[in-house]
């Protein structure tokens, strides 16, 4: 019985990832993710309360999904490299995360709990990027005048940005080894 409601919870937080993700928080409809899901609405409130709990819920998982670890190398530059391929990489792979990251800064509506995962997440990201700079910074491989919290803040922006405006287009170079590049050699001693 309980793998069945599990199971039936998944469902759900993967039709309403869906929906959200195509939709937004304003255009999604129970009525659809429910029908997706094969379920009654009955149950997605028994699950999830509201729609705003639903949205909150899949937010989650979809932000679980876009959140980069901190990578793994033997030098600042192969940190700073890996972690701002995978950004790239990891956005234009998460369907609909673009649109809810700019919901989640303009419009007034959008659910408070959402909010907070959103403005979490992207200060988690952030910091990971300065952190990888400043490493390089302190370790010499970066000039001391660049700016740690403007690196990060110009790599989240260029990778999503570029998401928004070509989707999951491949650009050529790719994308997510030209920012990077560009970013490593901004911050490199010269």
């Amino acid at each position: 019985m309980q793998v069945a409601a599990r199971s039936r919870r998944t469902d759900i937080l993967a039709a309403a990832r869906r929906e959200f993700a195509t939709a937004g928080y304003a255009g999604a409809r129970i009525e659809r993710i429910a029908a997706a899901a094969a379920v009654n609405k009955q149950l997605l409130f028994h699950y999830f309360e509201s729609k705003e709990g639903l949205f909150t819920a899949a937010l989650s998982a979809i932000l679980e999904h876009a959140d980069t670890a901190t990578p793994v190398g033997d030098s600042p530059v192969a940190q700073l490299r890996q972690l701002l391929g995978a950004l790239v990489v990891t956005v234009r792979s998460v369907p609909g995360v673009v649109g809810i990251l700019a919901d989640a800064r303009s419009n007034p509506g959008f659910p408070p709990g959402a909010r907070q995962l959103v403005t979490a997440w992207r200060k988690r990201l952030l910091g990971r990027l300065a952190a990888a700079v400043r490493e390089g910074q302190k370790r010499g491989y970066f000039r001391d005048d660049a700016d740690p919290e403007g690196v990060a803040a110009i790599a989240l922006a260029a990778a999503v940005g570029v998401v928004a405006v070509d989707g999951d287009q491949a650009a050529a170079p790719p994308f997510e080894e030209f920012l990077p590049r560009l970013l490593v050699d901004h911050c490199a001693w010269r």
